[in-house]
């Protein structure tokens, strides 16, 4: 049989919830104060775009992705002055996964560390999958 908690129990509770909460908002901060700002400026567009959610842990702790449709309307957010023409092979250009869709984290290596050679891209590519 669980118990009712006492008055003190429910004050220790609402002051771990406070701290808790506090904490997370102060790391969630740092880490976007700390991101390099083409990262901080992608994720905000993901945010606002509705897409996916970009956890305070960051991109590398979950499994996201994005359709095509999707990605292209992301880059037309990101980089409005490109043409049609070069969203697609941007779009082309990224792995996919079974579905068909890009995983956020495959964007991120593709954006951040995109290998020097088509070869080891697909070696890249091929550990993430």
């Amino acid at each position: 049989l669980i118990s009712e908690p006492s008055a003190r129990q429910w004050n220790e509770i609402y002051l771990d919830l406070a701290l808790s909460s506090w904490l997370d908002a102060v790391r969630a901060a740092r880490r976007e104060r700390e991101l390099p700002e083409a990262q901080r400026l992608f994720e905000k567009a993901v945010a606002e775009a509705g897409y996916l959610s970009v956890p305070s842990g960051g991109p590398s702790n979950v499994q996201l992705s994005m359709s095509s449709e999707q990605l292209q309307q992301l880059l037309r957010r990101v980089m409005p002055a490109a043409l049609p023409h070069e969203l697609s092979l941007i779009d082309a250009s990224l792995p996919r996964d079974a579905r068909g869709e890009v995983s956020l984290q495959s964007f991120m290596l593709w954006m951040y560390d995109s290998p020097e050679t088509p070869g080891d891209a697909q070696a890249h590519w091929a550990q993430d999958w």
